[in-house]
């Protein structure tokens, strides 16, 4: 089975699509589905202007994005941790959705946001999560959405391999 709705969504769907013939919905024979729910952990990163490049459209010459692949537990065991982190990040004019992180009210302040702001770098750090079967998402007994169907409930948190690599 392929659905591409998004993690959460194709796993509720296919939770919700029991019939006699499949009674804990399609591609769940096993009663695996929802279960070992992983993503990355994030957080830890620095970002900034670069000033001095006002005068710069934002055009397709510009950076991009930039990634730091994996280098830890390649070779040899970090006796912290399983697995690894990496970095990625990437540069940019900031647009009128900086407004939320800056103070201003009124036209004067909404006028300003769609003038291009400056140009910004980032990089970010994030690492895999091991996978558990209690991480999970599966329907919830309770809580409906507007069309009466039962709405994702996730359980995950982060464990010690997890906080270890930061």
């Amino acid at each position: 089975v392929f659905l591409g709705a998004s993690t959460i969504e194709s796993t509720r769907i296919l939770l919700n699509s029991t019939s006699p013939d499949f009674p804990n919905g399609i591609a769940n024979s096993s009663g695996t589905l929802g279960h070992y729910l992983m993503d990355h952990t994030m957080g830890h990163g620095a970002g900034g202007d670069v000033p001095g490049f006002e005068d710069q459209a934002n055009q397709v010459r510009r950076i991009n994005g930039i990634y730091l692949p994996r280098f830890r537990n390649v070779t040899s065991k970090h006796p912290d941790f399983l697995r690894g982190f990496a970095y990625q990040g990437g540069g940019s004019r900031s647009t009128w959705s900086r407004g939320s992180m800056i103070r201003g009210l009124g036209a004067d302040f909404k006028h300003g946001l769609t003038e291009m702001g400056p140009w910004q770098m980032s990089l970010y750090g994030f690492g895999e999560c091991l996978p558990h079967e209690s991480n999970r998402v599966e329907l919830d007994p309770d809580v409906v959405d507007a069309w009466g169907i039962p709405v994702p409930r996730i359980s995950c948190r982060w464990r010690e391999n997890e906080r270890a690599m930061f």
